[in-house]
């Protein structure tokens, strides 16, 4: 029997890591799981992994986010072993192999990873000195070669030459992720439409293409859009959360200012987790807004818009609107598939896509900008 050739793709999120396995030959994606992450309980943000880096955790933050993976891969495992037909016919692997976690990285040749700035170098056991302090600038890790995942994929393949691909940041606080989301997207490319993406995650990043140039900038949305929320609706995907919410301000059970008048008739969220998704939802509408303006466009310029994350396939766009995640005057959103475009991003370069990233990149630091913080107060509104 010829060698198997499989691949994996990750996608290492602040909230979830979502994992997934390739077939070379078939050039398919044969299964796909995503498990929490396991560095929430270091925190359920970035500046949290970052505080307990500077605390001496830097090993402690890779072990979890790894552990994970291989929580993941025993997960994609017992999937493929329940649907034995999941393994295409000319595939070169015995189907029992994929039936373990050593069995499914004895198989795979290669192994991509698209994450934000943070969770890339904490993946890699690196410490990522350069976003604790002004001027913040991201680590550029090519390959991961340590942690647990990494030593038994060598073990199970006998080389000890073996690394993970890191995909590479795109700027401070828009990471690798954001990159494999314009790879997903078609934003890698020079286009005559003009294209916005929004992938919303515990870090939102806001992407417009317009012709030769590439707008790009990230606001903090805190955990409210991955279904991570500090109390009773923990474990809502952020599509239930945005629904409940649309629906609880359609009836009256929430005012526009975001206070919870029947608590009852909103169960499972409390006021704690209204006022978590206002901020995460003023600070998407605001970085849209302002990223336009960047570019010197309004809404209506937008040709093509574009919602990816963690629960992009589920949006109710109709609920969206109620509580103005985005401006009305953008087209309506459409949505890529059931896995996130990093995740889908990581597949395409796993499958061989080319890499670049065509035309200028422009940072835009909307979170530094002087009117961020007054219009993300006038964007708290729920309307």
């Amino acid at each position: 029997m010829s060698v198997a050739s499989y691949s994996l793709a990750l996608d290492v999120g602040t909230s979830f890591v979502e994992v997934a396995l390739i077939d070379d030959l078939a050039r398919t994606v044969l299964a796909t799981a995503r498990v929490l992450n396991k560095q929430v309980f270091f925190g359920t943000n970035v500046l949290a992994r970052l505080g307990a880096v500077q605390e001496g955790h830097i090993l402690d933050l890779q072990e979890a986010v790894q552990e994970s993976v291989l929580d993941a891969l025993a997960a994609i495992a017992t999937s493929l072993q329940t649907n034995v037909g999941a393994v295409p016919e000319n595939s070169s692997a015995n189907p029992e192999l994929l039936h373990t976690v050593s069995g499914i990285l004895s198989a795979c040749q290669r192994v991509v990873v698209a994450a934000n700035s943070v969770m890339a170098p904490l993946f890699c056991g690196v410490t990522p000195d350069g976003l604790t302090r002004p001027p913040f600038t991201p680590v550029h890790t090519s390959q991961c070669q340590t942690g647990q995942l990494i030593e038994l994929w060598r073990e199970t393949r006998d080389d000890a030459s073996l690394a993970a691909q890191m995909l590479p940041p795109l700027a401070a606080f828009v990471g690798a992720d954001a990159y494999a989301v314009l790879i997903a997207t078609g934003l890698s490319e020079v286009s005559s439409e003009t294209k916005l993406v929004v992938d919303l995650g515990t870090n939102a990043e806001i992407l417009l293409r317009k012709g030769d140039d590439l707008f790009v900038t990230s606001v903090p949305a805190g955990p409210a859009f991955e279904g991570v929320l500090g109390s009773g609706a923990t474990g809502l995907r952020g599509s239930d959360v945005i629904r409940l919410v649309a629906q609880g301000v359609s009836a009256g059970h929430i005012d526009a200012d975001g206070l919870v008048t029947d608590a009852s008739a909103l169960s499972p969220l409390t006021q704690h987790d209204v006022r978590d998704f206002q901020l995460a939802k003023a600070a998407v509408q605001v970085g849209i807004q302002m990223l336009l303006e960047s570019a010197a466009i309004d809404a209506q310029s937008i040709d093509s818009f574009v919602l990816t994350g963690a629960f992009g396939s589920q949006l109710d766009s109709t609920s969206a609107q109620v509580i103005g995640l985005y401006p009305a005057d953008l087209p309506l959103p459409r949505t890529l598939s059931q896995s996130s475009g990093a995740l889908l991003g990581a597949i395409a370069v796993a499958l061989g896509a080319h890499p670049d990233i065509a035309g200028q990149i422009h940072y835009v630091d909307l979170v530094g900008h002087p009117l961020f913080s007054e219009r993300l107060l006038q964007a708290l509104a729920l309307r």
